[in-house]
């Protein structure tokens, strides 16, 4: 299983994915494209490697795997 972190400025698309994970089963972080650099930053380092990034150029670097 993997986990989906969401970051689309569109509210529909941000909301769909959200859902869609949701249904699925999967851990959601949801999280803010309007974030700051030094934000997005700590996101990526607290977001497990292996989480599927939406709608974001983030690459998850958290310890352990995505759950």
């Amino acid at each position: 299983m993997s986990a989906v972190a969401v970051f689309h400025a569109d509210h529909a698309e941000h909301l769909r994915e959200a859902l869609q994970a949701h249904d699925a089963g999967l851990p959601v972080f949801l999280g803010n494209p309007k974030w700051a650099a030094t934000e997005l930053a700590e996101a990526a380092r607290q977001i497990p490697r292996g989480t599927i990034v939406k709608g974001g150029a983030l690459e998850a670097r958290g310890l352990g795997g995505a759950a």
